[in-house]
């Protein structure tokens, strides 16, 4: 499909989901009557009534789809059936429960499942195993945890939980603790990406300061697409090594020193750490030239720091990070030194607009890592802005998001538009489109060309 065929679908998609001003109108209009009715019920944000004082429960029922509009086909079957058209039916529930402990203490547990009715409807004989193992169901453990206070000024938290250091929306520099739940690249916000992991933290007040230390024994991957899944584009399948398998083996560990006072915030961190993504290697050994690959995952040592500052109507934030352990296929082991800078306005009503930008150098780099199958460059840079906007009273909520890989977008550009609309409540319809633009660089965004898709989802939240 040609670009601007696409990118009026966008355009078209934002239209369609946004309703007229009719019932508004009629809102108001009604609007008098309100104290002739009786009182209200409970919000979704409310807690049940019918649930014992000590217990929270809430949750979520959705039901998204996705419609290709590039006719394409995987690596892994290039004769096969294309992906353009239907390519997802989801339904999935979300549950979280939070308890009100002894002492003061408190716990959360939550988790979800989804089924994809897509692939037997579209029949599941032309789908790799893999691809089905990934993406047609799963039922996941999510933050399972207890904390509370040991002293006045200390915080014990242990379990499975969601630890962000940084300060960007968008872009990872030293949020590297929880790995992501990637199977469905850029149609979610990294902040609902996010896979808890098991970890015990402490936490201790002085002041303005917080003293934080960790120790994670549950090491967790990113959640990636299948083999077999348009977002995939290896021809063959591809083992996973290099990790631990087992809960407590070689854990990571780290610490944080973080500061909020008025107008700003600091803080400094440090860890030892597994990468969650992984990179691609060759299997060490093997006699046929060039060796096979695999997919492994690195050790690294990570010290940072971030910070923002409010002035006015603008959010100034960055983030630094020094990396050592970064590893090729081809190339000399390096260090990394990562910058974002970052800043969010807010001086138009009900609107937010945010632009981040992050350079990530190599400091021993060398000419064969840009070679096959690293592609790394001496400097990668990622620039990423946000438009976000709540209209009609904050029922429609519109959001713009663009990723650009490169100084010129030459490494390719992923995009996302969407609306939602909150029907009542409780209830939201949200639709909109992702938009991938290859570059000349071979990087995974050009595999990715002719990924653009349609997608709408209702949920309802209670």
């Amino acid at each position: 499909m040609p670009r601007w065929r696409t990118l009026a679908a966008c355009g078209a998609t934002l239209f369609l989901c946004a309703p007229g001003h009719a019932q508004d109108d009629l809102d108001d209009i009604l609007g008098g009557f309100d104290d002739l009715e009786e009182a209200p019920a409970p919000s979704a944000d409310e807690p049940d009534s019918r649930l014992p004082a000590w217990l929270d429960a809430s949750g979520s029922i959705s039901l998204g789809a996705a419609y290709g509009l590039v006719p394409h086909r995987t690596a892994a079957r290039p004769r096969g059936k294309s992906y353009q058209g239907p390519n997802r039916l989801r339904a999935k529930l979300a549950l979280e429960l939070d308890l009100e402990l002894p002492h003061a203490w408190e716990a959360r547990v939550s988790g979800f499942g989804f089924w994809d009715a897509i692939y037997l409807l579209r029949d599941r004989e032309e789908y790799d195993s893999d691809a089905l193992r990934v993406h047609e169901r799963d039922l996941e453990l999510q933050e399972a945890w207890v904390r509370g206070s040991l002293h006045e000024q200390v915080d014990l938290k242990v379990g499975r939980q969601v630890l962000n250091w940084g300060r960007s929306d968008t872009l990872r520099v030293i949020d590297v603790i929880n790995p992501l739940d990637n199977r469905d690249p850029l149609l979610v916000d990294i902040e609902d990406l996010r896979r808890p992991v098991g970890m015990v933290r402490l936490d201790t007040f002085f002041g303005d300061w917080t003293l934080t230390g960790l120790l994670i024994p549950e090491v967790r991957n990113d959640r990636l697409p299948g083999y077999g899944n348009d977002f995939v584009p290896s021809p063959t399948p591809l083992p996973l090594t290099r990790a631990p398998d087992r809960f407590g083996d070689d854990p990571e560990f780290g610490g944080a020193l973080s500061g909020v006072f008025r107008g700003w915030d600091l803080s400094f961190h440090a860890l030892r750490y597994w990468t969650n993504a992984p990179r691609l290697d060759f299997i060490p050994g093997v006699v046929p030239a060039p060796p096979p690959l695999r997919l492994v995952h690195d050790r690294r040592t990570l010290v940072g720091a971030g910070g923002n500052l409010t002035l006015g109507n603008w959010l100034l934030k960055s983030e630094l990070a020094w990396i050592d352990g970064v590893r090729f296929a081809v190339a000399e082991e390096s260090e990394r030194f990562d910058a974002m800078g970052g800043v969010e306005y807010y001086g138009f009503e009900d609107v937010v607009i945010a632009l981040e930008v992050v350079n990530r150098h190599l400091v021993d780099w060398e000419l064969a890592a840009k070679r096959a199958p690293d592609f790394a460059e001496e400097d990668a840079l990622e620039t990423a802005l946000r438009v976000s906007a709540d209209l009609m009273n904050a029922r429609l909520h519109l959001l713009g998001l663009g990723i650009v890989f490169g100084e010129r977008g030459q490494n390719g550009i992923a995009a996302r538009v969407q609306a939602t609309y909150d029907l009542r409540d409780a209830l939201a319809l949200t639709g909109g489109a992702l938009v991938f633009v290859r570059g000349k660089s071979p990087a995974v965004v050009n595999d990715w060309g002719d990924n653009d898709r349609l997608f709408v989802e209702l949920k309802w939240s209670f």
